[in-house]
């Protein structure tokens, strides 16, 4: 087997241990305030025909739409899944760890790079996990794609694949939400602007418009929030990242591109946008609805909800110095075209420090923390970075020096990403800078091994072989917290959701929720919008105008439609998720119309487990499913040797043999088994009401249950019931398979 085939086998192998830790981690993790349900469900609408911003509401652009709708008709799967959608953000995640490596390979023309990259780029990506389905992460996949085949094209000196690439992604990104599209035609065309063989009069204006419009975007983008500490210095400090990138691009010896690149640029997002608009049309969504959908409406969106960076100050103090040594640097290669002894050795400094800080905190990089510090630290830094460093720097190929510049000028706008929101933006939006530290790390190898002549040719390939340990350690790492997860978890078994295992207390929170809704719900709403249970339970929504934050999102005429669909249907509920509720309130989150006052008026809790509350209507007459409690027998309803019943209300689907009570967490040790033999259970056929409907059954049964029941068990020892949420009642059949569960 030749050296090519087994790279090959490497990277299918690398692949299939990124998928695999990728599934195990997506289907551990399930963020109960909902954003995949409120995906998932508009996803759905629009599949089935809804009309997409006149009937069906969305905060994202019609790209999403059309490629998951695409994604299911391909795939034969409709409706679209928990299951599907957490199978696409999988595949998308780990393309982006490939892609990803891909680039750092072009850019250096190191395998070990490229293979490092990838891993890094997986672990910094962890938070895909939390938003399945979400737009993010198909942004994310659509820019690695897009960077490498732009990195390759342009290498290959193949123009009119890199102005079809270029203009197809523009034009998609804006059709999925206009401010990551404007940063990537923002990055691509000060790269253009930079590179393209204009007139020689014409070169050094176009230079000035590219830099200048460039530099602006940050200030644009902030402006009516620069008021508040943190979007100044996230301004301020991209700032400084974007001049340090352009002062160290050096125009002359560059490779120029062709003049009618910008037409192939401009016909190729012209087209997409107009294939775009005129499938939305025929769809029923009229053109200036579409506008305003994705143009206008999220204007609104940095006014409303926003989650900061705490900056640290040694970043400060770090973009003093780095910004110092950028200035240095580019002032000695617009002289003499190679940095000073003085700057490769400041610079070699900076880059093997940064190194050794990412390797202390290995550990710490898969975390939200880590994170948002690579974030914030990327700015101060990158610049230094690309600072080339090898004495034959001058010799470099102009096409791979003008790769490194228009990677740089693609990646470092994106960061924007992380404003106003900064949640898994953080990662989706910084994940291609990893690439480009990655090509300055393989500068520094060289230039150290010019420093020591007798490793000049095993010091690279022995640094990054040790970095490559920490990048598979980090996937350990990975890989053990995903199959711990998912070990030590039961499934959720609910439709389109088998295998999803987001640990004990989720998981039951879930069931009991949606158990609840499909018995007793006609409607179903949710504060804030959590609509997986409208997908798991089968019960519809007020209307089809859902949004998570529709207290702010949804206009007064949306919401009161939403007022009058649940005050004409007597059978609705509403589930509420206070916990989320008081983080809004924190976020100074603004509540607005006339729905949430008439939630808090009109209904009222029928259960309560941890954070979560179903509500009904105050007149509903309704009785809890799946909540369980302890009762002393009265007047002779069971024999004096059973002191204690436990009693609940169940949907049962089978023969149940015998009953468990089992803690909630794992290993779900159990404390107590009831079968017929030693305790009396007796089954009570009754309705959503808890209204009797026929004689009570005695366990053992003789034939199969379908139905509601109310469950009498009277036993001889009284349980323990001292912690709160710690106890589950399970029933079985003869098989051990759970029947239903209640909790305490």
């Amino acid at each position: 087997m030749t050296r090519l085939w087994w790279w090959r086998l490497l990277w299918a192998l690398l692949g299939a241990m990124l998928l695999g830790a990728a599934y195990l981690l997506i289907n551990t993790t399930f963020m109960l305030y909902d954003d995949e349900g409120y995906v998932l469900i508009t996803y759905q609408q629009f599949n089935a025909g809804g009309r997409l911003y006149v009937d069906i509401f969305s905060q994202y652009g019609p790209w999403p739409y059309l490629y998951h709708w695409t994604a299911g008709t391909l795939l034969g799967q409709s409706p679209l899944t928990h299951a599907l959608g957490r199978g696409l953000t999988a595949v998308h995640w780990v393309t982006c760890a490939l892609a990803g490596g891909f680039i750092a390979g072009r850019l250096s023309g190191s395998r070990f790079a490229a293979l490092f990259t990838s891993l890094v780029v997986f672990g910094l990506l962890w938070q895909m996990c939390s938003e399945p389905s979400h737009p993010g992460g198909l942004i994310a996949v659509m820019l690695a794609l897009a960077g490498l085949a732009t990195l390759t094209s342009l290498q290959q000196a193949r123009w009119n694949v890199l102005g079809t690439v270029l203009g197809v992604t523009g034009a998609l990104l804006l059709l999925t939400k206009i401010n990551i599209g404007l940063l990537f035609l923002a990055g691509a065309g000060t790269a253009l602007l930079h590179l393209t063989a204009w007139p020689v009069h014409g070169q050094r204006f176009a230079r000035l418009v590219g830099t200048a419009g460039l530099i602006a975007v940050p200030w644009g983008l902030m402006g009516t929030r620069l008021a508040e500490p943190w979007v100044l210095s996230f301004a301020v400090l991209m700032t400084v990242a974007l001049a340090g990138v352009l002062w160290l691009h050096r125009p002359a010896g560059a490779a120029l591109l062709p003049v009618r690149l910008w037409i192939t640029t401009a016909g190729a997002f012209l087209l997409t946008v107009a294939t775009v608009t005129a499938i939305m049309a025929l769809r029923g969504t009229p053109l200036l609805t579409l506008f305003h959908a994705v143009v206008l409406a999220p204007l609104q969106h940095p006014a409303n909800f926003m989650v900061d960076l705490a900056w640290p100050h040694g970043v400060w103090i770090a973009a003093a110095a780095g910004g110092g040594l950028v200035i240095r640097a580019g002032l000695e290669l617009r002289t003499h075209g190679v940095v000073s002894e003085l700057t490769r050795r400041l610079a070699l400094g900076v880059r093997l420090v940064a190194v050794a800080f990412f390797v202390w905190h290995a550990a710490r990089w898969s975390t939200l923390t880590g994170v948002s510090r690579f974030l914030m630290w990327s700015l101060p830094l990158l610049p230094v970075f690309l600072i080339p460093l090898r004495r034959e720097a001058e010799t470099t190929a102009p096409s791979n020096r003008s790769a490194l510049f228009f990677a740089a000028a693609l990646a470092l706008p994106q960061v924007l990403h992380a404003f106003p929101v900064a949640g898994s933006q953080m990662g989706w939006g910084s994940f291609l800078l990893l690439p480009l530290f990655a090509w300055g790390l393989h500068d520094a190898w060289q230039a150290l091994a010019g420093y020591v002549p007798r490793w000049r040719s095993r010091l690279p390939v022995t640094a990054w072989t040790l970095l490559l340990a920490v990048g598979l350690a980090q996937l350990g790492l990975l890989l053990q917290t995903g199959w711990q997860r998912y070990h030590d978890a039961k499934p959720l078994d609910l439709p389109g959701a088998a295998d999803i295992r987001p640990g004990d207390s989720a998981r039951l929170t879930l069931r009991l929720m949606t158990l609840n809704a499909a018995i007793h719900a006609d409607v179903l709403f949710s504060y804030p919008g959590m609509f997986s249970y409208n997908l798991w339970s089968g019960v519809p929504t007020p209307t089809t105008r859902n949004a998570t934050h529709w207290f702010w999102l949804l206009d007064d005429e949306g919401q009161q439609r939403i007022v009058e669909k649940l005050r004409a249907t007597p059978r609705s509920a509403i589930i509420s998720n206070h916990g989320f509720d008081d983080y809004l309130l924190k976020q100074r989150v603004p509540s607005r119309g006339p729905l949430r006052p008439m939630l808090t008026a009109d209904y009222r809790p029928l259960l309560r487990y941890g954070n979560f509350q179903f509500l009904v209507p105050r007149e509903s007459k309704a009785a809890p499913f799946g909540q369980a409690e302890l009762l002393v027998p009265e007047g002779g309803a069971a024999p004096a040797e059973f002191p204690a019943l436990l009693r609940t209300n169940v949907v049962l689907k089978g023969r149940p043999a015998a009953f468990q009570l089992q803690e909630t967490d794992t290993p779900w040790t159990v404390h107590a088994t009831y079968a017929p033999a030693e305790s009396r259970i007796l089954l009570e056929p009754v309705d959503s009401q808890g209204r009797s409907l026929g004689p009570l059954l005695g366990l053992p049964l003789d034939h199969d249950l379908a139905g509601l029941y109310r469950l009498h068990i009277y036993t001889t020892v009284r349980p323990d019931l001292s912690r709160p949420y710690s106890l589950v009642l399970v029933g079985l059949d003869a098989a051990g398979t759970v029947l239903s569960e209640s909790i305490f």
